[in-house]
């Protein structure tokens, strides 16, 4: 996609519908995952039966505000919103699972689960339209995705085991 100067709404189409339609599955699991938080409860990283989860989970977290700079270059209305939403569940997932991990582990599935199925659709819809962004090749973008569905199935595990 070209950059323009002015905000649009670009339509990515049924395959980028589904993927939303995925992902939002896993932004509302991350939402109710922090609203389950018990009173009271503290972050403690020291001993945590899921820091593996935590770090990996936080290196998504930050590495999503990329994602929003991506978005704001891309000037898509829908894509930012999103983008914005995927930024803050993920870092509701984090605070829901360094604050109660075992309350937040069956959320924390839901959340690995539907993006891994999201970026499934994400890889189809890649290899399907040549898709490209921010000058990378579709060989790069492709790529991207299959890093993250690599990323997100450690997560899983992690966040399992």
């Amino acid at each position: 996609m070209s950059e323009t100067t002015g905000w649009r709404i670009i339509n990515w189409g049924w395959l980028g519908w589904i993927e939303t339609a995925l992902k939002a599955v896993a932004i509302v699991a991350s939402f109710v995952a922090v609203t389950r938080i018990p009173a009271g409860a503290a972050i403690e990283l020291g001993g945590h039966p899921r820091l593996v989860a935590l770090i990996v989970l936080g290196l998504l977290t930050v590495t999503d505000i990329a994602q929003v700079v991506l978005r704001l270059r891309l000037k898509d209305i829908i894509s930012m919103v999103f983008a914005v939403f995927y930024l803050a569940a993920h870092a509701a997932m984090w605070v829901a699972l360094a604050a109660a991990p075992a309350v937040a582990q069956p959320f924390a599935v839901v959340f690995c689960a539907f993006i891994l199925l999201g970026d499934a659709v994400k890889l189809r819809f890649v290899t399907q339209t040549g898709y490209t962004e921010a000058g990378a090749s579709n060989e790069t973008v492709r790529n991207l995705v299959l890093f993250m569905l690599t990323v997100y199935t450690v997560l899983l595990l992690a966040v399992l085991l």
